[in-house]
């Protein structure tokens, strides 16, 4: 393969990839509250949100947590993809279809 062909047939895996991910179901989580909250990643207050990417239904408890690891809120109910999870404040937060 030559290589201008080669740099075209990358670009369009990598492009394909990047819209599949975009594509990808998950639990939609959004933090309501005044400070930084954090699961796999960090989620920014004051209706920051963060997509845990997954397509399928799950049973596993969630928690989010304050910088230094504290846990701010659990949630331990089965949550779905298209599901938002909506952290209000301490210990108190509400899952909804999205």
């Amino acid at each position: 393969m030559r290589p201008v062909a080669t740099v075209l047939l990358l670009a369009a895996v990598a492009g394909s990839t990047a819209a599949c991910e975009n594509l990808a179901g998950g639990l939609d989580i959004v933090n309501e509250t005044d400070q930084v909250l954090y699961n796999v990643e960090r989620i920014p207050p004051d209706g920051g949100r963060w997509r845990f990417t997954t397509n399928d239904c799950s049973d596993t408890d969630l928690e989010v947590t304050t910088e230094d690891g504290t846990v701010f809120a659990e949630l331990t109910e089965r949550w779905c993809p298209g599901q938002v999870w909506t952290i209000r404040g301490k210990d108190d937060s509400v899952l909804e279809d999205g």
